[in-house]
């Protein structure tokens, strides 16, 4: 009986930690999935501004801190992009394209992988909520 007790404590501090970790992992995906969202909006309006498409009205540009002022389109032909630690590079709006391109297939790749670790989690952590389930029950008819 206390082997069984004994037992069931070590599975409910494994199902709890990995509920922790399945918790991590998903905020991990959310964040990739709103960069994802990013990437697949900047390469819609670069294809649009590579195409010569007119933008009716003003365009909204950031300035930082959640500011934003209104601006019109000047050069359509170079962009900035940042390459890390606040280096910004002035670049083509096809290498750009390109740029964007491989940054989401590497969200894609990352994300997907996380979604298979979180699906593994969630079945290990099936499993043991199972055998809890299971050592109480067998307990409880005692």
């Amino acid at each position: 009986m206390k082997e069984i007790k004994d037992e069931i404590r070590k599975l409910i501090v494994e199902e709890r930690r990995l509920y922790r970790e399945m918790e991590r992992i998903y905020g991990q995906v959310v964040l990739l999935e709103k960069s994802i969202n990013e990437v697949k909006n900047a390469t819609v309006t670069l294809r649009e501004i590579k195409m010569g498409k007119d933008v009716e009205g003003n365009m909204l540009f950031p300035i930082g801190g959640g500011i934003f002022v209104f601006g019109v389109l000047a050069d359509r032909s170079k962009v900035l992009v940042n390459i890390g630690a606040n280096v910004y590079l002035s670049k083509t709006v096809e290498d750009a394209l390109k740029l964007l391109n491989e940054n989401y297939n590497f969200l894609s790749k990352t994300r997907s992988d996380l979604l298979k670790i979180l699906n593994q989690l969630r079945r290990r952590h099936d499993e043991i909520a199972t055998k809890i389930m299971e050592y109480q029950a067998s307990v409880g008819g005692r």
